[in-house]
């Protein structure tokens, strides 16, 4: 998923190289609708799985996704065989003050 698709836009504005092509796959409706605002030559969103998605890639980024799926451990197995190479992100929401705020 790609949210609204700004991390994608924010790359494609910044990286020097202007041959560099982004692509972002979204499932939900409301999100890709937002995405589609953002897209220009080299940049380009689809609705679709990406884990069915015959498309293989140089770099994958999964910011923030993996914590949205139920099966995330499949997905991250179907995942790896979409690019040489991956970043996954994952939230950490527990401090030791949410802790000490949330202890009974």
């Amino acid at each position: 998923g790609c949210g609204a698709g700004e991390i994608l836009n924010q790359l494609h504005f910044k990286l020097i190289d202007k041959s560099v092509h982004f692509f972002g796959y979204e499932i939900a409706p409301d999100a890709i609708a937002l995405c589609k605002k953002r897209e220009k030559e080299r940049l380009s969103f689809y609705q679709e799985d990406l884990t069915i998605s015959d498309n293989y890639f140089d770099l994958l980024l999964l910011i923030d996704v993996v914590e949205h799926i139920d099966d995330y451990l499949g997905f991250i197995n179907k995942s790896k065989t979409k690019a040489e190479y991956k970043v996954y992100h994952f939230p950490l929401d527990m401090s030791v003050l949410s802790i000490l705020v949330n202890y009974p």
